[in-house]
C-alpha cells in the first residue's frame, strides 16, 4: 500500500486502522534504513581519515572498508618507472607504517608530490634528480654487486672462498676497527703504548710503521668497503668508513694532495709542497678510497656525498698534475725522472675508479698511462718491469695484468695468459705444501686480484696455495694483535701492521670485491 501526499495531507480515512499502522511502520523502517546508511558512510569516512573504527559498527565497517579499499585499488593507476625511481624509500616506509596502524596509505603520487622537494631546492642536475635522495639505500650493482650479495656463505665456495677465509676477513676487520683513532685516521700512533694508542695496554701491538697516515687510512677504508661497508648503507663498519673518509677530506691540501705527516702540505693553491717521502703512494691510495666511496654510491643509484665527490675530484686533478713525461708516476715530483709501475699501479686503480664514479679524467692522462704500461710489459713472458727495462717483479707483473683487466679490457690478452701461468707456477714453488717462501703482502694483494679477474686453471692453482698460506699467518688468541698479520715482509718497517693487515684482508675479500668482467657483469665506466 502506498500513501499519497493527498491522502496524508487531507486526513482522508484509510481503509482501516491496521492499514494505517502498517504505513507508519514502512515509513519508520525507511527512515531507519536511511539513518543506518548515513552512520555507515560516516563510519567509513571516520576510519579512513583517523585510522580508528567505531566499535558499534565494527562488522559493517569491515565490510564497507574492504569494498572501498578494493575499489580504490582498482581505480589507482600503476606508477610509472620514472615516479617509482624518484620516490625515496623513507616516505614509502612511512606510508607502510601508517597502513599497519589502520590509516589508509597515501597513493604513490601523493607521496611523490608531498615528500620530494622541487628540483631547484634539491640543488641537483637533471640527471642527479633521478637518484634516490632518502631512505634505506639500494645496494651497489654491476662491478660492486657481489660485495653485498645475500647468503655469501652459500656461494663463496664456487669462486674459491672458504669459511676459513671469511673468518679471517671478519677477524681482520675487527682488528682494523679497534685500532682506528678517534678522529678517524689510522697511523703508527694508533699502535703501541703511546698516548694516542688504541691498543689494549696489557699486550699492545708492535710494528707501527711509518707516518704515512693518508695511505694507512685509505687502505683500511678500502678493506671495509670491499666487505660491503659504505658510508651510506648502515652496515657493521659504515661508521668506520665514514670517519676515515671524513679525515681524508679534512686532511686534503690546497692543491688536492692527500699525504701524511712525512710530507708537508702546500700552503696555498699552486705552491709546491715538500713531497719527498713516497708521496704518490700515499696520495694514490687515499684517492682510490675516496673515489670508490663515490663509485659505489653511483652503483647504488645514489648521489655521492658532496664532500667526498669534491675531494676525489681535486685528488684526481692533483694526480694529473703530477704525471711524468713518460706517462707514469714516481716518488718524486721531478717529472723528468723515470716512473715506476708500482706507484703507477696505485694511480691506475685510483683513476679507473674515478671513471666509475663519473669523475672527469683527461683522456690524454689515460692514454699516456696505458702507453707507459705497454712499454713496461715483456711480450715474451707477460711479466711487467718495475722501472724502464732494468728488472721485473712478480708484484708489478700483477699490476700489468690489472691494467689489461680494468683499463683496456683486454681480458684475453697474451700478457694475461703468460703472466697468470707464470704466477701460478711461482705460488706453488714458493708457498706450496711444505714450502715457506716468506711473506709478501703487496705481491699477494696485487696478484690475487689480478689472478681472480683472469680466472681459469691458473687462478685455481694460485688460490689453492696463497689463500691457505695467508689464512695461516693471521694471529689468534687473546692479545690485542688478534686478527692482524705480522708486518714481517720487505715493506714491514715502513708499512707496519696496518699495511700488512689491510692488504691481507683485501686479498681474502677478492671473491666478492669486484664482479668478474665476463661479459655478463662488465664494468661500464672503467674504459
Amino acid at each position: 500500500m502506498h500513501l499519497t501526499s493527498a491522502d496524508v495531507g487531507h486526513g482522508r480515512p484509510a481503509a482501516g486502522a491496521a492499514h494505517a499502522s502498517e504505513s507508519h511502520r514502512n515509513v519508520l523502517a525507511s527512515m531507519a534504513l536511511l539513518l543506518l546508511l548515513v552512520l555507515l558512510v560516516g563510519g567509513v569516512y571516520y576510519a579512513w581519515t583517523t585510522g580508528k573504527k567505531p566499535e558499534a559498527a565494527a562488522p559493517a565497517m569491515q565490510v564497507a572498508e574492504a569494498e572501498v579499499k578494493s575499489a580504490e585499488k582498482n581505480k589507482q593507476p600503476a606508477a610509472s618507472d620514472d615516479v617509482a625511481k624518484t620516490v625515496p624509500a623513507k616516505p614509502v616506509q612511512a606510508a607502510t607504517a601508517a597502513k599497519t596502524e589502520g590509516a589508509a596509505p597515501p597513493t604513490l603520487e601523493a607521496v611523490a608530490m608531498k615528500e620530494l622537494a622541487p628540483p631547484k631546492e634539491i640543488g641537483l642536475s637533471k640527471e642527479e634528480r633521478k637518484l634516490p635522495v632518502a631512505g634505506p639505500p639500494a645496494e651497489p650493482l654491476g662491478l660492486y654487486s657481489q660485495r653485498t650479495r645475500p647468503d655469501r656463505e652459500k656461494w663463496i665456495g664456487k669462486v674459491g672462498g672458504t669459511p676459513q677465509s671469511e673468518l679471517g676477513v671478519t677477524a681482520g676487520l675487527d682488528w682494523l676497527a679497534r685500532h682506528q683513532a678517534e678522529d678517524g685516521h689510522w697511523g703508527p700512533d694508533c699502535l703501541g703504548s703511546g698516548p694516542s694508542s688504541r691498543c689494549e695496554q696489557e699486550h699492545p701491538c708492535m710494528g707501527p710503521g711509518g707516518k704515512y697516515d693518508a695511505a694507512l687510512t685509505g687502505l683500511p677504508v678500502l678493506a671495509f668497503q670491499a666487505g660491503g661497508n659504505y658510508d651510506f648503507n648502515q652496515h657493521a663498519y659504515s661508521d668506520n668508513v665514514r670517519r676515515g673518509l671524513d679525515w681524508l677530506v679534512a686532511r686534503q691540501g690546497p692543491n688536492g694532495e692527500l699525504v701524511g705527516p712525512l710530507n708537508r702540505l702546500g700552503q696555498a693553491p699552486g705552491e709546491p709542497a715538500a713531497y719527498n717521502q713516497r708521496y704518490m703512494y700515499e696520495h694514490a691510495i687515499a684517492t682510490f678510497a675516496l673515489a670508490e666511496a663515490c663509485a659505489v654510491a653511483r652503483a647504488a643509484q645514489r648521489h655521492p656525498d658532496e664532500k667526498y665527490l669534491a675531494a676525489a675530484n681535486k685528488a684526481v686533478k692533483f694526480i694529473e698534475s703530477q704525471q711524468h713525461g713518460d706517462g707514469g708516476w714516481r716518488y718524486t715530483s721531478n717529472k723528468g725522472n723515470p716512473s715506476d709501475t708500482s706507484v703507477s699501479g696505485w694511480v691506475m686503480l685510483a683513476l679507473k675508479t674515478a671513471k666509475e664514479a663519473d669523475l672527469p679524467v683527461e683522456a690524454e692522462t689515460l692514454s699516456r698511462m696505458t702507453a707507459f704500461f705497454e712499454r713496461a710489459a715483456d711480450p715474451l713472458t707477460g711479466r711487467t718491469h718495475y722501472q724502464g727495462l732494468r728488472f721485473v717483479t712478480d708484484a708489478t707483473t700483477g699490476v700489468g695484468m690489472l691494467v689489461d683487466e680494468f683499463v683496456t679490457h683486454h681480458n684475453d690478452s697474451d700478457l694475461i695468459h703468460l703472466a697468470s701461468a707464470y704466477l701460478a707456477d711461482q705460488a706453488e714453488a714458493r708457498w706450496g705444501a711444505g714450502r715457506d717462501g716468506g711473506s709478501d703482502f703487496y705481491l699477494w694483494y696485487n696478484c690475487t686480484l689480478a689472478m681472480f679477474m683472469a680466472g681459469g686453471d691458473p687462478w685455481k692453482r694460485w688460490n689453492d696455495v696463497v689463500r691457505n698460506h695467508v689464512i695461516s699467518l693471521e694471529l689468534h688468541g687473546s692479545d690485542c694483535n688478534r686478527g692482524s698479520w705480522n708486518p714481517n715482509d720487505q715493506f714491514g718497517d715502513e708499512g707496519g701492521r696496518i699495511f700488512s693487515t689491510s692488504l691481507a684482508v683485501l686479498a681474502l675479500e677478492v671473491y666478492y670485491r669486484f664482479a668478474r668482467d665476463d661479459g655478463s657483469q662488465a664494468p661500464e665506466k672503467a674504459k
